[in-house]
């Protein structure tokens, strides 16, 4: 019996080592993109799955369950940054639009990249975003103020996993950052009133 938990501990102790050195080579070989990528397809690490409007389900479960939603700023973004609403109550399966606000109170413009992830984790790979301002940089003009959509669902698939039975409530959380002038991806970077456009969400 005790060698064959000590084989079954070793197992899990080189599985785990194996799915972090993967990581840290993936990090490193593709760099930060590649590694959002894959958060964004798998769920890994908190981040909620990214998919298209087409590939979006069409299923609602009769499963209520509760969002919460959470803003913050690094330390060197001056942005105001906050959540139009504290939660919203959804079916699984059921399309929903919640609104974030952001104000830059400075006299200057500033591009902001938004980092996020689900709370629990287990829950991050059923949570789906069709569309958001997370997608692509936001650029505020100064004293420019700016409502920022994210459309969202919980994948049906989440009541096949008895694992996740518990979770009855999630939290979607956004941090925004700086992104200065040499960064890479500045070229991307639009005023947010370009990138917000109509939202609709299927009934």
């Amino acid at each position: 019996m005790t060698d064959g938990r000590k084989n079954s501990n070793g197992r899990v102790v080189l599985i785990t080592l194996t799915v972090v050195i993967g990581m840290g080579l993936l990090t490193f070989i593709g760099g930060p993109w590649l590694y959002r990528h894959f958060c964004a397809v798998t769920g890994y690490g908190g981040t909620p799955k990214r998919v298209s409007a087409e590939d979006a389900t069409n299923e609602v479960v009769n499963r209520d369950m509760t969002v919460r939603f959470a803003a913050n700023v690094n330390y060197n973004m001056p942005w105001q940054f906050k959540p139009e609403q504290n939660k919203q109550q959804i079916k699984v399966g059921e399309q929903k639009v919640a609104y974030f606000s952001a104000y830059n109170p400075t006299d200057k413009t500033i591009t902001g990249r938004a980092s996020y992830n689900i709370t629990p984790d287990k829950a991050a790979t059923y949570f789906a975003k069709i569309d958001c301002f997370c997608f692509t940089l936001q650029t505020l003009k100064p004293h420019e103020r700016a409502d920022m959509p994210v459309v969202y669902y919980i994948d049906p698939e989440i009541v096949k996993d008895h694992d996740v039975d518990d979770v009855n409530e999630v939290t979607l959380s956004y941090t925004f950052f700086v992104v200065k002038d040499g960064d890479k991806d500045q070229a991307d970077a639009k005023p947010v009133a370009q990138n917000i456009q109509k939202v609709e969400v299927k009934k």
